[in-house]
């Protein structure tokens, strides 16, 4: 269910941001494919809605080591919810996809798609602030860094995810919009990723641990990739402008 939920909000956002920003609109309005694409993304926010809701009943089923019918009690599911802070964000996360779900069925401009974009984020982070980040040391840098990492890695995902959704016809356009998204969602993720890595790695001696290597190797790689990508965007750049010879 875990799974299913952060998938299904993933895919959210990629159809998302296809709608806001990939696919062509007219004078701001919603074109067929737009239409289109915001019906499956009125599926995946459901999906989002009922995972989260499944994620919450047994998170705190094996909090109270019950079976999960026994949380259904009105009492023991508003002390939840209201009382700790893991239940507060398990109630953000689904009254934002809940109204997301909802609010969809009405968007029929990209300005409308990018509000619901944002209400989606809201819901997206909300159980960021009960991650182990937030209980590290350099607490609100820690958990900051883990936000960014979070919402760009979301849509760098899921912007790969839109690409595959929309028409073919719509790619054109797409691609070069989506290229540029990507690279600096890359190299955000790579630097919010190395600042809550830095903040494990907060004494010498950490630095000869296993971990540390693993994050030392990662980063090269994901150097390695970088390049890979801004090498690749520029082909993509030169194949689309045609025979033309770009200057300046």
């Amino acid at each position: 269910i875990k799974s299913s939920q952060i998938l299904s909000a993933v895919v959210l956002i990629g159809l998302l941001l296809s709608i806001a920003f990939f696919i062509r609109e007219e004078h701001g309005k919603l074109t067929k494919e737009g239409l289109r694409v915001r019906t499956l993304a009125s599926l995946a926010a459901a999906v989002w809605a009922m995972s989260t809701l499944g994620a919450m009943f047994l998170e705190l089923a094996q909090i109270l080591n019950v079976p999960i019918v026994e949380t259904f009690d009105q009492l023991v599911l508003r002390s939840f919810l209201f009382q700790t802070a893991l239940g507060k964000a398990f109630f953000i996360n689904f009254v934002a996809a809940f109204l997301v779900s909802f609010l969809l069925a009405f968007v029929k401009k990209t300005g409308g798609a990018l509000l619901i974009l944002g209400l989606t984020f809201i819901g997206f982070i909300a159980p960021l602030f009960q991650s182990h980040s937030s209980s590290s040391g350099n607490h609100g840098l820690a958990t900051g860094s883990l936000i960014f990492h979070a919402v760009f890695i979301s849509m760098w995902v899921g912007g790969v995810i839109g690409l595959v959704v929309i028409a073919p016809s719509e790619r054109e356009v797409a691609i070069p919009r989506f290229s540029c998204l990507a690279l600096w969602s890359a190299v955000i993720v790579v630097l919010s990723g190395v600042i809550n890595a830095v903040i494990r790695l907060n004494y010498w001696g950490a630095w000869k641990s296993f971990y540390a290597s693993l994050v030392i190797d990662k980063l090269f790689l994901t150097g390695i990739l970088l390049f890979a990508g801004y090498k690749h965007r520029q082909y993509i750049q030169a194949k689309l402008s045609g025979p033309h010879i770009v200057t300046g």
